[in-house]
Parts: C-alpha cells; structure tokens; sequence
C-alpha cells in the first residue's frame, strides 16, 4: 500500500517542527514513498540466512584451498629435498674427479 502525499506532508509538518527544516527534508529524502519497500524483520532475517549459507560456502572453499596449498607445500619440499640430493651428489662427483686428475698430473 503506498503512502498518500498528504500523510507524507504531515509527517513532513510534523518532523519539521520537531528536528527542524534541513533534518526533516533529509530524513524525509531518506524514506521511501513506497512503504511496501521497507524492510521487514522476516526480510533482515532471511538475508541473514543466505548469508550465513554463502559464509559456510567461503569457509568449504578455504578449507578445500588450504588442503591444496599443504599439498604443494608438502610437494615442493619434498622435490626440493630430491634436487639438493642431487647437487650435492654431483658436486661430490666433480670433486672426485678433479682430485683424482691432480693427482695423475
């Protein structure tokens, strides 16, 4: 049901006198003149409900993420440990071989 205009210049009169012209035209500006626009507690209440739905969906997909992520974490260690074994090896292995060439020489 809309709000008539003459209801509205009441409430316009009314606040005027009560919180002054510039506050009454502000809070006046800030009211629909549809009341079938203003929010309900069972509207609050169901926006309240998808967003706790869409939260919980957020907290799945970081949990799913950080299972990934610990998963490269682990992944990367372990290919780093395979690359250092490697390096060292190999230095090693050059090593050998330059001291055994010196030490033909």
């Amino acid at each position: 049901m809309a709000t008539r205009a003459p209801n509205r210049d009441n409430l316009y009169e009314k606040l005027r006198e009560v919180l002054g012209p510039d506050e009454a035209s502000t809070l006046m500006e800030l009211l629909p003149e549809n009341r079938d626009q203003l929010a309900t507690r069972s509207d609050i209440d169901r926006l309240g409900q998808i967003l706790g739905q869409r939260i919980e969906g957020v907290e799945q997909n970081m949990e799913r993420f950080e299972t990934r992520l610990w998963d490269f974490h682990e992944a990367l260690r372990a290919q780093t440990r395979i690359y250092i074994t490697a390096m060292l090896g190999s230095m090693v292995g050059v090593a050998g071989i330059a001291f055994a060439a010196a030490a033909l020489v």
